[in-house]
C-alpha cells in the first residue's frame, strides 16, 4: 500500500493505516502503521492490536530521519506487507524489514486513522492505493 500523508498539530499526533483488519476496527484483531510525531523525535512502527488493545510491535519503535516532522510536512509510506514480512518505505528511503512470525491476520480490511492527545490536529491522507501481491 502507498500513501502520501500530510500533518497539521499543535502538540503530539499519530497518523496512521489499519491493514488487514477484522471488519470490526474497533476490537478487531489488525496491524497498525504509525507515524509518530513527538517532540523533536519522528518516529513510526507496525503495531499489532487485538480486541482494541496493543498486543506486540514487529518492528518496535524506529526513528527516522527520513520523516519530515514539520506542520504541513508531508510524507510518502509504501508498505510491503507478504505474507508474515513487513518492508517500509518512507519518502523513498527503505526502513527495514520486519517479521510477525505469529501470522497474526494475512487478510483483511483498511482504514486510516489520527489521534491528538491535546490541542489540535489533523491528518490528511492523499494518492493512497493498495495492490494485491499473487
Amino acid at each position: 500500500m502507498k500513501s502520501d500523508v500530510t500533518w497539521e498539530a499543535s502538540g503530539i499526533i499519530i497518523c496512521g493505516i489499519m491493514f488487514r483488519s477484522e471488519p470490526n476496527l474497533e476490537k478487531g484483531k489488525q496491524y497498525q502503521f504509525i507515524y509518530l510525531r513527538l517532540s523533536g523525535l519522528p518516529a513510526w512502527e507496525i503495531d499489532v492490536f487485538e480486541f482494541g488493545r496493543y498486543k506486540n510491535s514487529p518492528s518496535k519503535t524506529q526513528y527516522s530521519n527520513a520523516i519530515d516532522q514539520d506542520n504541513g510536512a508531508t510524507n510518502q509510506v509504501v508498505l510491503v506487507a507478504q505474507d508474515e514480512q513487513f518492508t517500509v518505505y518512507i519518502n523513498r528511503a527503505r526502513q527495514g524489514r520486519y517479521f510477525d512470525y505469529s501470522k497474526q491476520r494475512m487478510d483483511g480490511s483498511f482504514a486510516f486513522q489520527g489521534f491528538q492527545d491535546s490541542g489540535t490536529g489533523s491528518c490528511n491522507f492523499e494518492n493512497s492505493w493498495i495492490w494485491s501481491l499473487e
